[in-house]
């Protein structure tokens, strides 16, 4: 997947965000895109997830369902099964459009945007 524009090299996390979670896993995985543009993650429970990439993402704000609403539009559906193998590609979405969802809510978000 390549969700960085042409440019320096960006801040940019995946985040794997399960429709619904069972008891046994909290449904959220995150991980960092290199420099390319790529990213991976071993060990994902077998589930659907909205799939995002996201420029200088506050992890904790996942835990939010008002945030996820604010970004189910630009959710990418993914089905993991087990031993999947997938490669997809992802929008990005900038740290400029995350603060204007903060905004939006009322949230004051751990990490700057500047």
């Amino acid at each position: 997947a390549n969700p960085t524009r042409p440019g320096p090299p960006r801040d940019v996390t995946v985040a794997l965000v399960a429709d619904t979670a069972p008891e046994d896993f909290n449904g959220i995985r995150t991980g960092p895109v290199s420099f390319d543009g790529r990213f991976g993650m071993g060990n994902v429970y077998p589930h659907r997830y909205r799939a995002y990439a996201i420029e200088k993402l506050d992890t904790n704000q996942l835990q939010n369902p008002d945030v996820l609403k604010q970004l189910e539009n630009r959710a990418t559906e993914v089905d993991l099964m087990e031993n999947d193998d997938k490669q997809i590609q992802l929008p990005l979405i900038t740290a400029e459009e995350m603060q204007q969802i903060y905004s939006r809510l009322g949230i004051e978000p751990l990490l700057p945007y500047n």
